[in-house]
């Protein structure tokens, strides 16, 4: 089973999602079949509960969060597949030119504030990996977009030099901020997921 990476994030479900799942098939009473279920999150967060139930092969996922981070996730883990074309394009992201640009000069030592959240030559690479997407986003599709920024959002947060979250980062750079960005898909799953949809709404206002 493909399985979706992780963003460091307090409050994420994926440790749970064993015991969600029992629990869901106790009170459905489902052994095997989910190809008739459908399944809604209205607090995605970074979307391990509805990817899970994808891998489940539900006949519909719906994932949604106000945060646009995570409707950048959910579309990419429930509504887009890994595909030989999107291979082809993260290999375009990745040998794409380091640029000193937002991230470099809002989060890292390049910057006036000299914060260290990311390592210079890594935040070089994401903001480059950022702008070469942008560059090529009127020649792919929205699925492959949002595919390769989650992408992206996922292989910066492994090189990231924060404790847990990015309320604060570190005064001397951890093992993990210092090795160098590799770009790697958020998930390799592929199949059917045209009834699946991701959204950006407050839950309780609509």
């Amino acid at each position: 089973m493909s399985h979706l990476k992780k963003l460091n994030y307090i409050g994420s479900k994926h440790t749970l999602l064993p015991f969600i799942e029992s629990i869901i098939r106790h009170e459905m009473n489902i052994t095997n079949d989910f190809s008739k279920i459908k399944f809604s999150d209205v607090f995605s967060g970074t979307s391990s509960v509805g990817f899970l139930f994808r891998t489940l092969n539900c006949s519909t996922v719906f994932s949604n969060d106000i945060e646009y981070y995570s409707y950048v996730i959910a579309r990419a883990s429930i509504c887009s597949n890994y595909t030989d074309k999107v291979k082809k394009l993260m290999g375009v992201i990745s040998a794409s030119d380091p640029f000193d640009g937002c991230v470099s000069q809002n989060y890292s030592e390049s910057g006036d504030q000299k914060r260290m959240f990311f390592s210079v030559e890594n935040a070089n690479r994401i903001d480059g990996m950022r702008m070469k997407l942008e560059e090529i986003k009127p020649t792919i599709t929205d699925s492959n977009y949002y595919f390769l920024l989650a992408s992206i959002i996922v292989s910066a947060d492994k090189c990231a030099n924060v404790p847990a979250i990015y309320g604060s980062y570190l005064k001397e750079y951890k093992k993990s901020a210092v090795n160098p960005i590799k770009l790697e898909p958020i998930h390799t799953k592929t199949g059917i997921i045209k009834n699946n949809r991701a959204f950006q709404l407050d839950c309780v206002a609509n």
